[in-house]
């Protein structure tokens, strides 16, 4: 919400103006929304398969989540996926005004949590399974539409299943 300044049915105390909130104006892309929601439909979706799933007190934090394997922890870093082309994308780094190249995520996560709005789904996908990707990565939903089958990660193998 923004604040814009209208005139008021009734006037302030001291008779000036006062600012109202317009529910109308909003902005463009509210990036935080979206990544708490991620959040929160990643970690709905680790309780409902059964797994023990921690949040850190501090968000300041590389990672969103942490998973309790009986004592083996793992941190998860949460990425809201889109999906372009039959295959669902990623970004494994968080860039920003000062780092426009961004940060990757590689020695402070041990996963990416990734959730697609436009299938409802979330996924797990271990760091490993990425190799030396420093980017963006894609799972694929559908068969890659000139055959290629190497190199492509199948989206099934990562989705957070309940039980």
């Amino acid at each position: 919400m923004q604040l814009v300044a209208s005139t008021c049915d009734r006037p302030s105390q001291d008779g000036a103006d006062v600012p109202t909130i317009d529910a109308s104006a909003r902005p463009k892309r509210d990036t935080t929304l979206r990544g708490d929601v991620t959040e929160l439909e990643v970690a709905l979706a680790l309780m409902r398969s059964g797994r023990t799933v921690l949040r850190p007190a501090s968000a300041g934090l590389r990672y969103d989540l942490v998973i309790d394997d009986d004592g083996i922890f793992r941190r998860v870093q949460c990425k809201t996926g889109r999906l372009r082309d039959g295959s669902i994308s990623f970004r494994l780094c968080n860039s920003d005004a000062r780092r426009p190249s961004g940060v990757p995520y590689h020695g402070q996560v041990e996963a990416f949590g990734v959730h697609c709005p436009e299938t409802g789904r979330s996924y797990l996908v271990p760091l490993a399974d990425l190799g030396t990707m420093r980017n963006l990565a894609r799972l694929r939903l559908t068969a890659a539409r000139n055959g290629q089958t190497k190199g492509i990660r199948d989206a099934s193998l990562y989705e957070i299943a309940e039980r």
